[in-house]
C-alpha cells in the first residue's frame, strides 16, 4: 500500500524515527544534568538541584497543556502539518538551547520541547492506525513504541558521551537536523491518509456479513409458519 510517494511501511519506519529522536531529546538533559550544575567558570549555570528539575517541570507542564489542542486540531486539519510544526518547534527549541548564556533562556528552550513534541506525540499514532487495518495494527504500533525506551536509554548514553567529549552544549546539537530532515520528508513524499480509512473498509466487511434486523411482520409470519 502505498502513501504518498511512499510505501506505509517506510512511513511507518520514519514515523519511528522521529518518535526515537524524540525520545533521544527528551532525556538528554538528564545525561547533561551535572554539568549543568556546575560552576559558570567551568561552563555550567551554577544551578542548584530543584532549579534542574525545573527544567523538567516545564516540560512536563507545556506538553501537559497543548495535549489537547493538538489533538483537537489533529481531528481537524492536515495531520502531516501539524508533524512538520511540531519536529520543526521541537528541534528548533533543542538547538536553541544549546547557545542558552542563562538559566532562565535555557529554561525557556524546553518549554517550546514541551510545545513542539505534544503535538507529534498526538498525531503520528493516528497516522498509523489509518495505515493499517486492525488486525495488524498492535503489531505495527508496538514496534512505533519500540522508540520509547530505546530514545529515552540513548538520550542519556549519548547525551553523558557527547557532553564528555565535546561538552554539554554539543550534547543538544547531535539530532535536530536529523528531525528536521525526517519531518520534511514526510511533509513532501507521504499522502495523510483518509481519516478513519481502515476501519471503514473492516466497517463494510463486517456489515457484508450481518443479517439485516426482523420486522415484526416477519416474526409473526415466522411463528404462524412454526405453529
Amino acid at each position: 500500500m502505498q502513501i504518498g510517494s511512499l510505501p506505509r511501511s517506510i512511513c511507518v519506519f520514519v514515523l519511528f524515527s522521529i518518535n526515537l529522536l524524540n525520545y533521544i531529546d527528551r532525556w538528554t538533559v538528564a545525561g547533561v544534568l551535572t554539568d549543568m550544575q556546575q560552576s559558570v567558570s567551568k561552563g555550567g549555570f551554577g544551578i542548584s538541584d530543584a532549579e534542574a528539575g525545573l527544567l523538567t517541570s516545564v516540560f512536563i507542564l507545556t506538553y501537559m497543556f497543548f495535549s489537547p489542542i493538538f489533538g483537537y486540531f489533529g481531528d481537524r486539519v492536515n495531520r502531516n502539518q501539524l508533524i512538520f510544526f511540531g519536529v520543526t518547534a521541537w528541534s528548533s527549541a533543542v538547538f536553541l538551547g544549546s547557545f542558552a548564556t542563562t538559566f532562565h533562556q535555557l529554561l525557556f528552550c524546553r518549554g517550546l520541547v514541551g510545545i513542539g513534541e505534544a503535538s507529534y506525540a498526538n498525531v503520528a499514532p493516528t497516522l498509523i492506525a489509518d495505515m493499517y487495518p486492525i488486525e495488524e495494527r498492535t503489531r505495527i504500533l508496538s514496534f512505533y513504541f519500540v522508540a520509547v525506551p530505546l530514545g529515552s536509554a540513548l538520550g542519556f548514553i549519548l547525551g553523558g558521551q557527547a557532553s564528555l567529549f565535546f561538552g554539554w552544549r554539543w550534547a543538544f546539537r547531535i539530532t535536530p537536523g536529523f528531525s528536521f530532515f525526517l519531518a520534511l520528508l514526510l511533509c513532501l513524499f507521504m499522502r495523510e491518509p483518509m481519516r478513519g480509512l481502515s476501519d471503514g473498509r473492516i466497517l463494510v466487511d463486517y456489515n457484508e456479513h450481518i443479517s439485516p434486523p426482523i420486522s415484526s411482520d416477519d416474526q409473526e409470519q415466522s411463528q404462524s409458519e412454526t405453529s
